[in-house]
């Protein structure tokens, strides 16, 4: 019986802190400053911001800087926009439910034009993401991969 309270104890914090740390995750982009993804899913806009934190470093141009800057409030609006669609969507899908009798042909062409925008949204993400990328010279690349090591 000496060795059941410390597991007992072990596993009570364990769960705890599994719990803790998901809901972290799960409050996401739910931040104060009307932030971003915490959990690591902007890819775009935590790039954009690195590059910008070591523009001497990497040796950025101002025409580069400007660019960088452009994409990333060009890729949040966006991101805002497409983010609006979808939520007034669900609305919609909703109260389509709530309608007796259920029109199903109107509900499913509110979901797949939901879908539609999710789709487009992922899509987007990548082309940014890309264009960002391509803003460097391969010997600023080289460099950025260096930053990110230390």
């Amino acid at each position: 019986m000496k060795g059941g309270i410390p597991v007992i104890a072990f596993v009570a914090f364990s769960l705890v802190f599994g719990v803790v740390a998901f809901n972290a995750c799960a409050e996401h982009g739910k931040d104060k400053k009307g932030g971003y993804d915490r959990c690591g899913k902007d890819k775009t806009h935590d790039k954009a911001h690195f590059f910008l934190k070591n523009k001497e470093e990497l040796g950025l141009t101002d025409e580069q800087v400007k660019e960088i800057k452009d994409l990333k409030i060009a890729a949040k609006k966006a991101k805002i926009a497409n983010k609006a669609e979808i939520a007034s969507l669900d609305v919609d899908i909703k109260a389509k439910m709530w309608e007796s009798p259920m029109d199903t042909a109107a509900t499913d062409e509110l979901i797949d034009r939901k879908y539609e925008l999710k789709k487009e949204k992922a899509k987007a993400s990548i082309r940014t993401h890309a264009r960002l990328r391509n803003i460097l010279t391969e010997e600023q690349k080289q460099k950025m991969k260096g930053l990110r090591k230390k």
